[in-house]
């Protein structure tokens, strides 16, 4: 069975962070007040995380913006997180 969803490649994208919490050159999300006593939980930093990318797509130079979805993390600590500066390659949000 075919799917009537017309797909899109993206070639290029920028993230569009407006707390710039993620690191474009490292992929590293800083946790701002982070710590042993009080950790970033999960849930609170999917709400700062980018919900959209600028990007360049297959067959257009155009820069169009993107929705992101569903961040998820499997590996992400359930007790929350403590360091100031964090790289999980999971942190990833699939386009909307």
């Amino acid at each position: 069975m075919e799917s009537d969803i017309e797909q899109t490649v993206i070639t290029a994208w920028e993230w569009m962070d407006e707390w710039e919490l993620v690191d474009p050159e490292t992929g590293i999300a800083a946790l701002p007040g982070a710590s042993e006593e009080m950790p970033a939980f999960f849930e609170d930093i999917t709400e700062l995380l980018p919900a959209k990318i600028l990007a360049v797509t297959e067959g257009c130079e155009e820069q169009k913006t993107v929705p992101l979805v569903g961040w998820s993390c499997e590996g992400y600590p359930e007790e929350g997180a403590a360091r100031q500066n964090r790289r999980d390659s999971c942190l990833r949000r699939q386009p909307g």
